[in-house]
């Protein structure tokens, strides 16, 4: 029987030996504030550097700092580096041009107080192994939080960026710009952020191919973009974005853009998102379907708008691609005009911008905008290059001077127009306005009253019959509105039509306003 263990336990030796053949354990080194460079960098002899213990480290050792100031530039030129304060936020390194630059691969910073530098984190070596820079906290930033040069090629791995707190950045929060993925697919995740003063928060540049999710960070005051993604290249075949749940907030006015995108490839989601105060677009997407695969889709759900110039601006939809574009359940309020925005809650612009587009689906659904100083929603160039199909339905237009607003148009006879089930009441203009001589059709809509919108009598009209004693939305010439809502559509309801009993109540809008928190926003700091 002893003999049966004893050559069981050199079998499962031999087993483990052949598995784990080739690994390599790093060691870990200890850098404290009272140590000595010249220490072995052990627990109790530790560094008292930290370039040092980088320097003396080999490729996938552990550094862990003591509590304390250092005052250094630390070049890690090691690769699989993990680098981390013992105690969070508990080692702070006071840099002159950069705390920490990053030329080697596949490196860690974790916990660390950043400040006092030119930049924050620079990273400048190409990346092929996963990177992560997470909970640190960086103050008195002159220029870049995080940073990731041109020159630092990303490719066929994954980025994580996390959980830091960075203040008083005057230039970017966090910066990455380079030949990221040109090689292969590589996956970019900032996410749990704060950034507060910076001139934009994140700023993203060059993605050839792979993936971005830019979620659940909080961005303050970036005074001219929140989130600016500048664009993507061609060849991307498989890029997609994902950018939800970011809190944008901005206390002045003049800031560009709460969310930027220039070329939207494959799939991209902009979801959730709070976007606040005076930027010209809360979210503004250009050139959408110009490189990437086909069918392009993109969702832009749920997001809540207020302040801003524009509230959604899309320009160049569908440029030599088909798909889909999703605008739905989005908040829009109190878009004011101002130097660029006119006061639109959401403006489209040229939509099926080349023949090559033919097909597309556009579908703005369900949205609530109220309070805007022009067109809760405007199109212009309504088809511009090419046919397709727009669903514009179950939507509330509440308070503004124009409900939809249809300026100029090209294939709209060829293309179809939904018009229907949508709420519009208090516009202080027009409900809607067909600035075209195609009739639209917007049969099925509340106007406000009972008795439909308001048509004055006049000759020669089209549609051919006038509705004088309206109490309703006014509405244009070449709006087919016959028959009308009774009562205000209620969501999930399943009729298309309609013939609903009772009137709509105006204070519904106030049990709507608590919900939205758009009275009541707070900074979670």
């Amino acid at each position: 029987m002893r003999r049966k263990s004893y050559f069981q336990m050199i079998l499962l030796s031999f087993i483990f030996i052949l598995i784990t053949g080739g690994i390599c354990f790093g060691a870990t080194l200890y850098v404290a504030t009272d140590g000595n460079d010249s220490n072995p960098g052990t627990q109790s002899l530790p560094f008292e550097t930290i370039q040092k213990a980088v320097d003396a480290a080999s490729n996938g050792d552990t550094i862990l700092v003591e509590e304390g100031t250092y005052f250094e530039d630390v070049i890690v030129g090691k690769d699989r580096l993990t680098l981390r304060s013992l105690t969070t936020l508990g080692a702070t390194i006071d840099g002159s041009s950069f705390a920490i630059g990053l030329t080697g691969n596949g490196i860690t910073v974790e916990d660390f107080t950043i400040e006092n530098s030119t930049n924050g984190i620079v990273v400048s070596g190409d990346q092929t192994e996963d990177v992560t820079i997470s909970s640190n906290w960086f103050s008195v930033i002159e220029d870049d939080g995080i940073r990731f040069d041109y020159n630092a090629a990303i490719d066929g791995c994954t980025v994580t960026i996390d959980d830091n707190f960075i203040f008083s950045s005057d230039n970017y929060g966090i910066y990455m710009a380079g030949e990221m993925g040109l090689l292969q697919d590589v996956d970019i995740r900032i996410l749990d952020n704060l950034v507060d003063g910076a001139s934009d928060g994140i700023w993203f540049n060059y993605l050839f191919g792979g993936s971005v999710e830019i979620s659940d960070n909080n961005l303050y005051d970036c005074y001219t973009s929140g989130i600016y993604i500048d664009e993507t290249e061609p060849f991307g075949e498989s890029v997609s974005f994902k950018i939800e749940n970011n809190t944008i907030d901005l206390a002045g006015t003049g800031g560009s853009y709460g969310i930027f995108m220039n070329n939207a490839e494959r799939t991209t989601w902009v979801n959730g998102n709070t976007v606040t105060g005076g930027y010209d677009s809360g979210i503004h997407i250009q050139h959408l379907g110009l490189f990437g695969s086909d069918p392009l889709l993109v969702y832009v759900d749920e997001n809540t708008i207020s302040g801003c110039e524009w509230g959604i601006y899309l320009d160049r939809l569908f440029e030599d691609l088909s798909g889909s574009i999703y605008l739905r359940k989005n908040v829009i309020s109190d878009c004011t005009s101002g130097t660029w925005g006119d006061g639109d809650g959401i403006h489209l612009k040229y939509i099926g911008y080349s023949s090559a587009a033919s097909g597309f689906n556009l579908y703005c659904e369900e949205n609530t905008i109220f309070g805007c100083d022009d067109d809760g929603l405007e199109f212009e160039e309504i088809f511009y290059g090419s046919t397709g199909d727009i669903e514009v339905q179950r939507n509330n237009f509440i308070d503004n001077a124009y409900g939809l607003y249809i300026y100029e148009e090209t294939f709209l006879e060829n293309s179809t127009l939904v018009v229907e089930n949508n709420n519009f009441e208090g516009q202080g203009d027009l409900g809607l306005y067909n600035n075209t001589d195609v009739l639209i059709n917007a049969q099925n809509n509340w106007w406000g009253d009972e008795t439909g919108p308001f048509d004055p009598s006049d000759t020669g009209d089209n549609p051919s019959y006038d509705n004088p004693g309206g109490l309703g939305d006014q509405v244009s010439e070449y709006v087919d509105y016959d028959p009308w809502r009774d009562s205000p559509y209620i969501a999930g309801e399943e009729s298309s039509g309609g013939c609903n009993t009772g009137g709509f109540d105006p204070a519904l809008i106030f049990l709507i306003l608590p919900l939205l928190g758009l009275f009541s926003l707070k900074r979670n700091r």
